[in-house]
């Protein structure tokens, strides 16, 4: 049988719901699998990569914006404004090759991490940032297993997890000891995967 496997964002809602949600946590997760056309903030998070790649000034964010109909142009909008407060973290860093999305394995479950971008540091460290748009408010305990994820998934690297809604930036070297979170991870996971399984 093969192992369940869910986006990170799936596990994201999954880990921030309370318990009288998570079954229904737990089917969003199972439909994760990405498209492009159902992600209401597509045209944002091909912007921040252009952004990180060109002018770097945060202009893509605002054109998308400007772009977006009219549903979506006030979110859009106050996004836009935020990455604007959130961009001068990497001011003196340089783009870097965004990695390929890599796959870990936690509590009988696959979970698929895809970074947003990568920036080099001027004394050459790697950062591989991940950013989220919902405007849902999350937990710290889940922000930092997010962010052990992303160290498993990356060794050798700084994770840094955007929370744009709230102008949040935190990075993995600034929450010690982030490897406490493991048996719990493991636990969660676990009950995700039997979720999963049992609902198939």
């Amino acid at each position: 049988m093969s192992r369940p496997q869910v986006r990170i964002s799936g596990l994201i809602t999954y880990l921030n719901a309370p318990p009288t949600g998570r079954a229904r946590a737990a089917e969003s997760a199972r439909g994760s699998d990405y498209r492009f056309y159902a992600d209401y903030y597509a045209a944002l998070r091909q912007a921040v990569r252009r952004d990180r790649n060109t002018s770097r000034d945060g202009a893509a964010l605002v054109a998308a914006a400007m772009n977006a109909t009219a549903k979506k142009r006030p979110r859009y909008t106050d996004l836009a404004a935020r990455w604007g407060s959130v961009y001068p973290r990497w001011e003196s860093y340089t783009a870097t090759a965004l990695p390929p999305r890599a796959v870990v394995r936690v509590g009988g479950l696959d979970v698929s991490i895809t970074p947003s971008f990568a920036e080099e540091s001027p004394h050459g460290e790697t950062e591989i940032v991940m950013v989220r748009y919902p405007d849902a408010p999350l937990e710290d305990i889940v922000i930092d297993a997010v962010l052990r994820l992303m160290e498993r998934a990356y060794p050798g690297t700084t994770a840094v997890f955007v929370d744009l809604s709230r102008s949040l930036v935190v990075a993995s070297g600034e929450r010690r000891h982030l490897h406490r979170y493991d048996s719990w991870l493991e636990s969660e996971a676990a009950g995700l995967a039997h979720l999963l399984s049992t609902a198939a």
